[in-house]
């Protein structure tokens, strides 16, 4: 029984004799079916802005996108693990989100609540965090943004699918606060890379994260 909405279901089994009769059923089963939900949902303030990121659930069935939601209300459908709430006003904003699987929903990932002030025009952000790149997949160009809590020595790093080291991008002491880094698709070697699947690492303190990315020409 394939593709169901999340919700409990119940099953029994009968035998059919002579394509005529059919026998009493047997014992019901009681099956529970959840959808894998997004988890990890962080935020991070560049006021007026609010950026959001998080990790796409687990599992093989068929992911077709992302709803987002603030204060319990849906503001936008999107197929990237990252969302930027734009031009918003001072106040308070809750925010999770939810796996879509075709016409159904998962239930919501974890919730993350961010309040906007005059102040946070020069707030630092509450996390470290690898925010994620734009565009994805990219050619030949994108840029990866990332936050920084604290002052730190961050390296940034790209691996092909064969975990070889194809570029340093950042290795270096950088201040607190939202940084974006342009990769123009070339190695270390000043070479243009080829298509296909590249990981990008970030180190920063006590810090590591690694997401992924396509290059398609």
């Amino acid at each position: 029984d394939e593709f169901l909405n999340a919700g409990n279901y119940s099953y029994f089994v009968t035998a059919v004799y002579d394509d005529v009769q059919e026998s009493a059923p047997s014992n019901t089963e009681e099956v529970t079916v959840t959808l894998a939900a997004p988890s990890d949902l962080q935020a991070v303030v560049a006021a007026p802005d609010i950026d959001l990121s998080w990790t796409a659930p687990a599992g093989n069935r068929s992911l077709t996108g992302y709803t987002v939601y603030r204060n319990n209300q849906q503001i936008v459908q999107v197929t990237e693990t990252t969302y930027t709430d734009e031009d918003l006003e001072n106040g308070v904003y809750a925010y999770y989100v939810k796996a879509l699987y075709g016409s159904y929903e998962s239930e919501a990932s974890n919730e993350v609540i961010i309040e906007l002030t005059e102040a946070n025009n020069i707030i630092i952000p509450e996390n470290t965090a690898l925010l994620g790149n734009y565009p994805n997949p990219f050619n030949p160009t994108t840029e990866i943004s990332f936050a920084l809590k604290d002052a730190e020595k961050v390296n940034l790093e790209i691996f092909n699918v064969r975990g070889q080291k194809v570029k340093t991008l950042v290795n270096k002491s950088m201040d607190a606060g939202l940084h974006q880094i342009v990769w123009e698709g070339l190695d270390d070697a000043g070479k243009q890379i080829s298509s296909g699947i590249y990981f990008y690492k970030m180190q920063a303190g006590e810090y590591n994260a690694t997401r992924k990315m396509i290059m398609m020409k």
